[in-house]
């Protein structure tokens, strides 16, 4: 009873902890209620939550003059269909819509709207991806393991690789060491949950 005990009050303050950190940081966490649903439109500095004040941004642009300009979308996507996008977003006037056939020959069938460069072999969105220094050390590593060493010194790419598996080793390293620390934490978590569950004679846990 005394190792239940011990685990659960390590764990309340845990839990506590982090709730008053919450709490702390955000006027809309009264009681650990989730912020309004538009909180990214919100100001960080007025209504203490980390959005980017959309309404500054309409203030700012309100009465002044437009002109066109494309705007490429180097990020994770963007919603073709929001109100403040879909009538304005571009549109491949030279490909036709949904007809599988890659119409203006540019290599890419159906891009209406652009393409999703990290997404699959048609375009399609992707569950997970990686960084790009992954992708690159693993582009390069690829490449170097089919070449002799003459080869790799004389490749006007190799000093880019030595760098890049630098910095790849190093990212690997803090990551695995990231993992470590959440992985101890969990496994702690999970024990004082076992024993939560071994002490009320009970399966699977809820808040109540």
């Amino acid at each position: 009873m005394k190792k239940v005990c011990l685990y659960l009050t390590a764990l309340a303050i845990t839990i506590n902890s982090y709730a008053e950190q919450i709490s702390s940081t955000s006027r809309y966490n009264d009681s650990l209620k989730t912020a309004p649903s538009s909180w990214w439109m919100l100001d960080p500095e007025i209504h203490e939550v980390p959005g980017v004040n959309t309404e500054k941004a309409y203030q700012f642009l309100e009465g002044r003059s437009s002109s066109t300009v494309v705007v490429a979308v180097i990020d994770s996507g963007i919603d073709i269909e929001h109100e403040d996008l879909k009538d304005v977003i571009w549109t491949n006037v030279d490909e036709v819509a949904g007809n599988g056939i890659d119409d203006d020959k540019n290599g890419y069938v159906d891009d209406i709207h652009g393409w999703n460069f990290l997404g699959g072999a048609n375009g399609e969105n992707i569950e997970f991806d990686s960084y790009e220094l992954t992708r690159e050390y693993v582009r390069l590593q690829q490449k170097y393991d089919q070449f002799s060493e003459a080869q790799q010194q004389a490749d006007p790419e190799w000093e880019y690789y030595q760098k890049i598996e630098k910095e790849y080793n190093s990212t690997v390293q803090k990551m695995e060491g990231q993992f470590a620390s959440f992985k101890e934490f969990y496994d702690q978590f999970k024990k004082a949950e076992r024993l939560m569950e071994a002490y009320l004679d009970q399966e699977g846990l809820s808040k109540e």
